[in-house]
């Protein structure tokens, strides 16, 4: 669920000690935009692509997942799972590039965040070991791939 105060203190602390229309032009958003958000006057949370662009241009330690659990787009029990899916090869923020993320895939993010509330533990892991299958599958396919064009 969007918190839009805790988002707005999160931003305030993102943008620093710049001025508000010094973080716009960094982030590539309007200034107006970032001040609604910053005085917690919209109750729909930005977009993960919004998001991305904020995170990506922030100071003080804020970061992308941090912005996405206080928007709501992820649950917090849900990002230290999603970590503990990561092969060991690439960084789990690597895995998938957010500045292109469609709508569609956003719904699906918040489906699965909301179906994972609902797992009882058990269930949780069963869908972890899938998931990291799933991973294992996906790498053996690239690999296999990269060599096929060499």
């Amino acid at each position: 669920m969007f918190d839009k105060e805790k988002f707005a203190a999160l931003l305030i602390r993102a943008q620093g000690d710049r001025s508000l229309n010094e973080y716009a032009r960094q982030t590539g958003i309007s200034s107006a935009h970032i001040s609604r958000l910053s005085r917690a006057l919209l109750d729909a949370p930005p977009n993960p692509q919004t998001i991305k662009q904020l995170a990506d241009q922030a100071h003080n330690g804020v970061t992308y997942d941090e912005m996405m659990v206080v928007a709501g787009h992820l649950t917090p029990d849900w990002l230290p799972s999603y970590s503990r899916l990561d092969t060991g090869k690439i960084p789990h923020t690597a895995r998938y590039d957010i500045s292109s993320i469609t709508d569609e895939e956003a719904e699906l993010i918040s489906f699965i965040r909301r179906s994972w509330s609902k797992l009882t533990p058990e269930q949780r892991k069963k869908k972890l070991e899938l998931a990291k299958i799933s991973l294992r599958i996906i790498d053996e396919v690239e690999r296999s791939e990269k060599k096929d064009k060499e």
